[in-house]
């Protein structure tokens, strides 16, 4: 004390900073010891009270707030308990406030740069300090002000930004910075590329809706080549991840590159790596070799005891997706890490603490599985009732449908029935928000499961379906003329729930039967051979007379897709105009008949039936006339059929062959 009163203010400063220097080092040194323990708490904050001390110190500089806020973020990311006692710092200490006051004061005499700014934000991020919006922005101007000043983006710090910008949980991310500049003027200006910053810059990027332009992709993706025999695993599988999320498919010469280094570096990989390029792959829709799918396989079941549920729903979705089928091997480790995610969510829920299996792992591994065609053995079927019963107050639409339509493709008729007590009442809270695809494929899973559901039940699902029919049907009337209507996913939906309630054997209401008319009746002409077929089919199971205007659109847009029909397809058809009693024109029949020779198989027993019944229920309804050309290869692959195989409605064929004028012994028309 008594040297620093005797010496002058420039001794003074330069002791002071010097001493500052010193202590930040000392504190850096005490972090790397780590705080794991109850006992280390004490030290811990001792420790930020000395951080405190010294970064309100006057001849504190924001370069050294900056620094120091990075080592007290390292500090927090030792556990929970730490992050949220430093991130109580900034409220208690008013940290803010005095790095408003240190950065001005810097600006105003030349000492503030893009480092010090974006360690700040980075720093921020790591502790997931709330910000004011007004800070916020502060600092961010600050940095971009920067960088227009000196002409120059530093990638690091740049990195470092946008990294921090993800994680600070503000309302609204910067708007009105081109980012895209910035981005250039790194890449093309700056210096310190490493695959490390490079691939946060394109993460962050991705994170935060941020397209980059062809123009830096291309650059980008030079300088990622340029360096990535340093890349680690890590930053192989963020920038496959980060370009799909950004709808950017790489080169064929990118990722033939990247094959390379993923086979050389797969075994140090962990499971989250893993995950993310499967899932890139299967997001572009672009299936990987044979060799890149094998390193896959290996390095993932060598890791599969340490993945997470959500590490597991996205390599099966990926696979699925891609339509790969890894093999039993892989499989048996999936399901038994399943065993064990489910009996440590248990133990979570006894105790109170967060669990970490969502609605979207359980929806989307069974959509996967059922994808697959994998049967999953008895030991995860008896899971599913449980984590659905964990998970069903976060499941939304979306989740509700697909784990339905799993179960149904899976067969999985126990199960859901099992579930009702849990998904019924979720269903009445969440109906407002169901699409007509998501009510569809509930009640298509149901049908397909033989499930008839209660009354209570289809008055929630008629209320919520016809909502969106009510929807179309004012957007029909407001249309101009000439307007065309579609909506690919009502079409489907539509399709799908008249054909589940004819295998209910369920009347639907009057009032919906009359809007379904009315929407079908614009929407018909895009609906494919399978959606026509199933509809008139199911029309007619349920004895339901098409209105005339659906059936004369009806009837176009079948004759306009007659050409790609299956066989299958056209006996429904037919079948179903015999059952209605619907008399075609002649030349639209001669036009179905034909077609359905074209596609007809020996094997066809069912459609080849149906069509002669039907014919000769439209002889007797109508008194049509069917040209012998037109029924004569159906009868004579009758005969074939006949001749080695019995026919359990051989009676029945044999009076609608009479009724046709056909000779039954001599087998001819």
């Amino acid at each position: 004390e008594r040297n620093n009163r005797q010496a002058t203010p420039r001794e003074y400063r330069k002791r002071e900073i010097f001493r500052i220097k010193n202590e930040l080092k000392q504190l850096e040194l005490l972090i790397q010891h780590g705080w794991n323990d109850d006992k280390n708490k004490t030290r811990a904050q001792d420790w930020i009270q000395r951080w405190v001390r010294v970064a309100n110190n006057k001849y504190m500089h924001s370069a050294g707030i900056a620094w120091g806020m990075k080592v007290l973020a390292k500090y927090a990311k030792v556990s929970m308990w730490h992050t949220k006692h430093a991130r109580d710092v900034f409220a208690k200490e008013h940290i803010m406030h005095l790095l408003h006051e240190k950065i001005q004061h810097d600006e105003l005499h030349g000492k503030l740069n893009q480092h010090t700014l974006s360690s700040i934000i980075h720093a921020m991020g790591s502790l997931r300090v709330h910000v004011s919006d007004e800070s916020y922005n502060y600092f961010i101007q600050r940095f971009v002000h920067d960088t227009k000043h000196n002409h120059i983006v530093e990638i690091q710090s740049l990195s470092d930004l946008l990294w921090g910008i993800v994680h600070i949980p503000t309302i609204e991310k910067p708007k009105d910075i081109d980012w895209n500049e910035l981005l250039y003027q790194g890449l093309t200006k700056g210096d310190k590329a490493s695959p490390q910053n490079l691939t946060c810059i394109l993460w962050s990027m991705a994170k935060l809706g941020i397209h980059p332009t062809s123009q830096n992709m291309t650059i980008w993706t030079e300088l990622f080549l340029n360096h990535i025999d340093q890349a680690q695993p890590l930053h192989l599988a963020m920038t496959l991840w980060s370009m799909a999320t950004l709808g950017k498919p790489p080169t064929e010469s990118f990722l033939e590159v990247v094959k390379s280094e993923f086979i050389k570096k797969h075994a140090e990989m962990d499971t989250q790596n893993l995950t993310n390029i499967i899932w890139a792959y299967a997001t572009w829709k672009i299936k990987p070799d044979r060799n890149l799918i094998d390193a896959w396989l290996l390095a993932f079941e060598s890791q599969v005891s340490n993945a997470t549920a959500l590490h597991l729903t996205n390599s099966a979705w990926g696979l699925a997706s891609l339509d790969i089928n890894p093999g039993k091997s892989f499989w048996m480790l999936w399901f038994q890490q399943w065993t064990c995610l489910t009996e440590d969510l248990q133990l979570r829920q006894l105790e109170g603490r967060v669990t970490n299996i969502s609605p979207h792992n359980v929806s989307m591994s069974l959509w996967s599985l059922a994808k697959l065609d994998i049967e999953p053995p008895a030991s995860f079927v008896d899971l599913i009732p449980k984590l659905v019963h964990s998970t069903i107050q976060q499941y939304e639409a979306h989740h509700l449908a697909t784990t339905l339509w799993a179960c149904a493709r899976t067969d999985l008729k126990d199960v859901v029935e099992f579930m009702y007590a849990d998904w019924y009442p979720r269903f009445v809270q969440i109906s407002h928000s169901c699409s007509t695809k998501h009510l569809a494929n509930m009640i298509w899973a149901l049908a397909k499961l033989e499930i008839r559901p209660d009354e209570a039940f289809l008055q929630t699902w008629y209320s919520a379906f016809r909502k969106h029919m009510h929807k179309r049907i004012f957007l029909l009337e407001k249309q101009t003329h000439g307007q065309e209507f579609t909506n690919s996913d009502l079409s489907l939906a539509m399709s799908n729930s008249i054909w589940a309630f004819a295998k209910f054997g369920t009347v639907p209401e009057e009032s919906f039967l009359d809007e379904w008319f009315t929407l079908g009746e614009h929407l018909v002409a895009e609906w494919n051979p399978q959606m026509l077929s199933n509809t008139l089919w199911s029309l007619a199971k349920l004895r339901v007379f098409p209105h005339d205007e659906f059936l004369d659109a009806w009837m176009k847009s079948f004759d306009a897709s007659l050409q790609s029909c299956s066989a299958q397809h056209i006996a429904n058809v037919i079948w179903s105009y015999g059952m209605l009693g619907i008399i075609p024109q002649e030349g639209h029949l001669c036009k179905c008949l034909d077609q359905f020779v074209k596609q007809l198989s020996i094997t066809a027993f069912d459609e080849v039936f149906g069509v002669i019944w039907a014919l000769s229920k439209l002889k007797q309804v109508g008194n049509i006339s069917i040209p012998a050309s037109c029924i004569a290869p159906i009868v004579s692959t009758y005969f074939q059929q006949a001749s080695y195989s019995s026919n359990q409605y051989e009676k029945t064929v044999k009076e609608s062959l009479q009724i046709l004028g056909v000779d039954v012994e001599m087998k001819g028309v």
